[in-house]
C-alpha cells in the first residue's frame, strides 16, 4: 500500500498512537530522566527506519534529495515539544490523560504518552 503523509504544501499527517502509562513514568520521561526521553526517540526513530515508511524528494524548503527514509522528517524541528501542527517534535510532551480525573500528585495516577511518528 503506498501512503502520502503530506500534501505537498508545507502539511505533514501521521498516524497516532496512544498509550496509557503511569503519571511517574510520565515525569520521568519529560521532567526527571532524561535519558528515558532519548530511548523512546530512538526506538521512534529506528521504528521509522524498519519499517520503511520512506518518500522520493523533499519539501517544506529542505533542500532536494532523491529519497528520504521518512516521510515526515522534513517536518520534525524539535525533540519534544507540545505542539502538533508546527515546529513539529519528535516527541509529543502534551499532558492530556483523556483518561479519567487528572492527579498531577499521585505518581499512580494514569497519564496519556501521545505518539506521532508514522
Amino acid at each position: 500500500m503506498l501512503v502520502n503523509n503530506s500534501d505537498g504544501l508545507g502539511n505533514s499527517y501521521g498516524s497516532h498512537l496512544n498509550f496509557l502509562i503511569r503519571r511517574r513514568t510520565f515525569d520521568n520521561i519529560f521532567s526527571r530522566k532524561a535519558h528515558y526521553l532519548q530511548f523512546l526517540a530512538s526506538f521512534q526513530v529506528s521504528s521509522i527506519l524498519l519499517t520503511g515508511q520512506g518518500k522520493v524528494g523533499a519539501e517544506n524548503g529542505q533542500p532536494a534529495v532523491p529519497y528520504q527514509i521518512s516521510q515526515r522528517a522534513d517536518f520534525f524541528a524539535t525533540l519534544q515539544g507540545v505542539q502538533t501542527t508546527y515546529d513539529r517534535p519528535i516527541v509529543n510532551s502534551r499532558d492530556e490523560t483523556l483518561c479519567g480525573p487528572c492527579n498531577f500528585h499521585d505518581p499512580e495516577a494514569p497519564a496519556r504518552l501521545h505518539v506521532i511518528f508514522f
